[in-house]
């Protein structure tokens, strides 16, 4: 069965303020963001992923590229997957995610890894059905009140009209 492997880009510099976090480039990672793409990799090692999907931003496209480096697999940008821009509305964003999502599932929804962002994430989670009382305890969890950690992942199977959905990796000291 395919899976849809979402996780959110590893630790950046939090500290850039010379940069929009929000347009590309956005803020590069720091070692600590480094050292868990690494372990991102390592965990999805062995879960038959064909390929990786990223938003364009900075960080997501290196936490995409360590993954990919460790595993040997191509690297596309998706532009559905980036960080709310400021001007954007959450309907707009709920719109991209829902539209990479069922483009994902037209195309023969094969087993991938998407790099994105913490808020993008929630809104297609909450498109598919997790309850906001499990989305609210993980933000209380999270920095930047996200529902996932920094290189954490959510693990979607699209088994029914409601996919099954659950947080299924957070690195080591995320």
């Amino acid at each position: 069965m395919p899976i849809l492997y979402l996780a959110r880009h590893a630790t950046p510099d939090w500290d850039r303020k010379d940069i929009r976090y929000d347009v590309p480039p956005g803020p590069p990672l720091v070692p600590q963001g480094e050292q868990e793409a690494a372990q991102l990799a390592a965990w999805l090692a062995d879960r038959g992923l064909a390929r990786i999907v990223t938003s364009p931003l900075l960080r997501a496209q290196q936490t995409a590229a360590i993954v990919a480096g460790r595993l040997g697999l191509p690297v596309t940008v998706a532009p559905e997957l980036a960080e709310k821009r400021r001007e954007e509305t959450r309907e707009e964003v709920v719109a991209r995610m829902e539209r990479f999502y069922r483009e994902w599932l037209s195309n023969g929804a094969e087993t991938i890894l998407a790099v994105s962002h913490g808020y993008p994430i929630e809104m297609l989670l909450r498109t598919l059905g997790v309850p906001e009382s499990e989305l609210a305890a993980l933000r209380g969890r999270f920095d930047h009140n996200n529902p996932v950690p920094c290189a954490g992942v959510w693990q979607i199977e699209p088994v029914a009209a409601m996919p099954l959905c659950a947080l299924a990796f957070m690195p080591k000291g995320g």
